[in-house]
């Protein structure tokens, strides 16, 4: 599952955030639906997304929103927003931005399981014999 966590450029240090964003995502067929995880003590709203406010990381109903991304540039743009307030705030981990597979991603993903399930055993049982063997029947020897 594609997942990255976010904060400030600059106390992070590292590979540029376009990289891991491409690397996290770029295999998605957008629009995609992602959960977005507030890590730090106050409220965060980024007009960039619909839907996306969310309150400090001690409320825990309101902490966490799924929200839909239209395209990988409305990502770029979203990570963008994020780190410019992280370095404002000098958060190093702020958000968590996590992939949620809709329905038909399940699908498929149920369908590959069933593809690729191992065959159930198949046990043949020897018969059994319920009736005890009837006994010959003894010849009269004659003399």
């Amino acid at each position: 599952m594609s997942k990255i966590k976010l904060g400030a450029p600059s106390l992070t240090g590292g590979v540029a955030r376009s990289t891991v964003v491409n690397d996290a995502f770029s295999h998605c067929n957008f629009p995609i639906d992602v959960k977005v995880s507030n890590l730090v003590a106050h409220g965060l709203n980024f007009p960039e997304v619909a839907g996306l406010a969310l309150s400090a990381c001690t409320d825990a109903l309101n902490s966490e929103v799924i929200v839909e991304i239209k395209d990988l540039d409305a990502l770029h743009r979203l990570v963008s927003s994020i780190e410019q307030v992280a370095e404002l705030h000098s958060h190093a981990e702020m958000l968590v931005i996590e992939l949620v597979p809709r329905d038909e991603d399940l699908a498929y993903v149920v369908d590959q399981e069933t593809l690729y399930a191992e065959p159930e055993a198949v046990v043949i049982a020897p018969e059994v014999i319920t009736e005890p063997p009837k006994k010959a029947a003894q010849s009269k020897r004659t003399k």
